[in-house]
């Protein structure tokens, strides 16, 4: 993770996590996916008693329009690892991203690496020259450095005002080793990007992506986010620069209360999460809600007050894995901050690398016990025990 944590967990656990919304070039592009449903609710029944889940809503029924003009501010990821076909890549995308936004939008172009460097002095039309000039200068400018996504999001805060809707587009691999952030911080700075209505969209590129921030940013604030990956639409830098164009510009519900009946602990509780038309909207819990189950949430897409419900239906409730006991686990240590899933297919990507995580202890316990090595099977399988009560494999 690109921001420090004061949570001290076991190893095993902290490496699961790290391999769960880890990243690297290859991973497909799928934060776009429809899902054929506007709700969807995940649940784990503990052998030991507990029960957990994860409800996905999609404000599919928002009412709003995509007319209302913004002030977009794009940080181009300028370090040293954004080099060759992830910098070529990187670079088409964000001159799609910006041909593929309204004229009557405002941008500027920052480059970002120990230090954010401002490229455009006011905000201008995607179209102006003052916006090729500037892709001019970035494309000259040698990669070094360290990414400092602290200075880069603080000074993205301080360029817009309060006075036009705005969003932020990063393109770069998020691995903020220059200036890690505190827990403290990035609660702070989520908050001031919730309050001001601000959306971080991403596109992940480089050799090594850190997808837990990136998620954590557009989970928290309502952006989307796509990777550069092996897949034929990934690759193609004017759809993924057209999509991001399309977030950018898409209404975002900013729900300021959130009611489920029956009621449920829910994650965060610190925060009501911003919600969008084109991904699902995560929360973790506590409990056993199943078919019949409720959520309500009321507040203000732009200045019109408006009140969205999903009835959970049968056909919507999944049986899932310990991943949603593990998730809660590691959420509730800071009240649902780190959760990084700005979609079902990041969610789903976290499951499918958890479960194969734990295949792996399996097969490493099942080994040891091959090579009459009974200890270390006995620790393995008492650790997947611990990681997954029902494994009994």
């Amino acid at each position: 993770m690109a921001f420090k944590s004061n949570i001290c967990i076991h190893r095993l656990l902290a490496l699961i996590a790290v391999g769960v919304m880890s990243g690297a070039a290859g991973i497909g592009n799928h934060a776009f996916a429809g899902t054929g449903s506007t709700s969807s609710l995940y649940t784990y029944d503990n052998p030991n008693g507990e029960s957990h889940f994860a409800v996905a809503l999609i404000a599919a029924k928002l009412n709003a329009s995509n007319g209302i003009a913004r002030n977009h501010v794009v940080l181009f990821d300028t370090s040293a690892s954004q080099v060759g076909e992830h910098r070529t890549q990187a670079f088409a995308v964000m001159k799609a991203y910006l041909a593929s936004l309204p004229k009557d939008h405002r941008v500027c172009v920052m480059s970002i690496d120990v230090n954010a460097n401002r490229l455009i002095k006011q905000f201008v039309s995607p179209h102006d020259q003052a916006v090729k000039t500037a892709l001019s200068k970035l494309a000259k400018r040698i990669p070094l450095g360290a990414t400092n996504m602290r200075a880069g999001l603080s000074a993205a805060l301080n360029a817009v005002d309060n006075s036009q809707p705005a969003t932020i587009c990063y393109i770069g691999d998020g691995m903020s080793t220059a200036n890690l952030i505190g827990t403290d911080e990035m609660r702070e700075l989520l908050g001031k990007l919730r309050s001001r209505r601000i959306a971080v969209h991403s596109y992940a590129v480089g050799p090594n992506t850190d997808l837990q921030l990136l998620g954590i940013l557009a989970h928290h604030t309502g952006g989307v986010i796509t990777f550069d990956g092996a897949d034929q639409e990934s690759e193609n830098s004017t759809l993924v620069g057209q999509k991001l164009a399309r977030a950018a510009v898409s209404p975002v519900f900013y729900p300021t209360n959130i009611q489920c009946q029956p009621t449920a602990q829910l994650l965060p509780s610190h925060a009501v999460l911003p919600m969008r038309t084109d991904r699902a909207t995560i929360y973790l819990g506590k409990g056993k809600p199943a078919a019949g189950f409720r959520v309500v949430a009321s507040g203000k897409v732009g200045q019109t007050e408006q009140s969205l419900s999903w009835n959970i239906n049968k056909q919507d409730v999944h049986k899932e894995s310990a991943f949603l006991r593990f998730a809660w686990q590691r959420a509730a240590k800071d009240d649902g901050l780190n959760i990084a899933y700005a979609g079902l297919d990041l969610f789903k990507k976290a499951k499918r690398t958890f479960n194969n995580q734990i295949d792996q202890l399996v097969e490493s316990s099942e080994q040891a016990v091959a090579n009459h090595q009974f200890n270390r099977a006995e620790q393995i399988a008492a650790t997947v025990g611990n990681i997954d009560p029902g494994n009994y494999r």
